[in-house]
């Protein structure tokens, strides 16, 4: 009971915190006049239909990855499995408001597919290892562009150049990679950081196993090590799976760019893009740091002041709401949906190989 009704209360203070965050962007939006019917009549229904169809077209792409990723060592991941997976996980990274809030719906979904756990865990941790290498590799190939164009944006009087933005989220990747390697292949240091690591969550959480803990994190790591071995021994296999995503990287970036040109009925400029997608990476990366499911409200007001140097106020209302709506709430709606045909789905096979048996 007690458990019971701390979740609800978890539950019910994050959905304040939701409210809040939103109804005082809407009033910032709203008195800021970003949000007038002639501000947003340069926008229509298939404005928003444009926007969803390219978001959705990019975790096709991504799905596309993970099933290149996972039929090198299993056939039981076909690609139809591999979408339902992909729109599983962004489903659940929407409505938590954790970054790794992905993992639980696609576990659960790979398990209740008939996937074994084992194909399930190295899956996963196979394709986050594509993800993160190839992300070290086009965020450096990116700095090297903007430091050669010497492109910047003004913020509030200021000129930030653009490769000190992309070099931030470089520095993470590169660190996420490095801890994750070293950790994986140096055993005495695995073992000294996990135990530093369990003393101090001890110190805060009550309950904690902290033998269980350093088990689960060592055993975690030797599966990163087992397929990282995997991946270099047999590099030519997976060079598609690297191209392909980091066309997913520019895809799932460029979203805002896209609102921009349908609102504005701009004609494509590669160095705009290159601007829209570095302040996307910009205001995700503050945006992560709000514990506020899928970002609502906060992304929006984030968006407001990270854009304002290069969106005209004018179009700075149509340009959000195209932007967040077919980006987020549309494609919310449409994985909930693919999520309820997976599940139905999974019943009607379960019910057919209960019968057979």
């Amino acid at each position: 009971m007690k458990i019971f009704c701390r979740k609800n209360r978890k539950y019910i203070i994050d959905g304040i915190v939701i409210a809040a965050v939103t109804l005082f962007t809407l009033f910032y939006l709203i008195k800021g006049g970003y949000f007038t019917a002639e501000k947003l009549s340069v926008i229509n229904f298939y404005d928003f239909l444009i926007v969803s169809v390219y978001c959705f077209l990019a975790l096709a792409l991504l799905s596309f990855v993970d099933f290149l990723v996972y039929r090198t060592f299993t056939r039981n991941m076909p690609y139809y499995k591999c979408l339902f997976n992909t729109v599983s996980g962004n489903l659940g990274s929407g409505v938590t408001p954790y970054k790794t809030g992905h993992f639980p719906l696609m576990i659960y979904y790979q398990i209740n597919s008939g996937v074994p756990y084992s194909d399930t865990a190295a899956g996963l941790i196979k394709c986050q290892i594509i993800y993160s290498f190839t992300s070290v590799a086009v965020y450096t190939v990116v700095v090297i562009i903007l430091a050669a164009k010497g492109l910047f944006v003004t913020m509030n009087g200021v000129s930030v150049p653009l490769w000190a933005v992309i070099s931030l989220g470089l520095l993470f990747h590169l660190g996420v990679v490095l801890l994750i390697v070293v950790l994986a292949f140096i055993k005495p240091l695995q073992g000294k950081a996990l135990s530093f690591t369990a003393n101090i969550i001890n110190k805060f959480k009550k309950d904690f196993d902290k033998d269980k803990f350093i088990a689960d994190k060592s055993e975690k790591l030797g599966v990163y090590r087992r397929e990282i071995s995997l991946i270099a021994g047999g590099f030519y296999k997976f060079i598609p799976a690297f191209i392909l995503y980091a066309v997913f990287m520019i895809m799932s970036s460029s979203s805002a760019y896209l609102s921009y040109l349908l609102a504005s009925r701009s004609q494509f400029d590669f160095d705009s893009m290159l601007i829209f997608y570095i302040l996307v990476l910009a205001s995700a990366y503050v945006t992560n740091f709000v514990p506020i499911p899928g970002g609502v409200g906060s992304s929006e007001l984030i968006f407001t002041l990270i854009f304002a140097s290069v969106i005209p106020d004018e179009l700075m209302g149509a340009v959000l709401i195209l932007w967040r709506v077919g980006s987020f709430y549309l494609l919310m709606v449409i994985d909930l949906i693919l999520f309820v045909i997976s599940h139905f789905i999974r019943q009607k096979k379960n019910k057919e190989n209960l019968a057979d048996n």
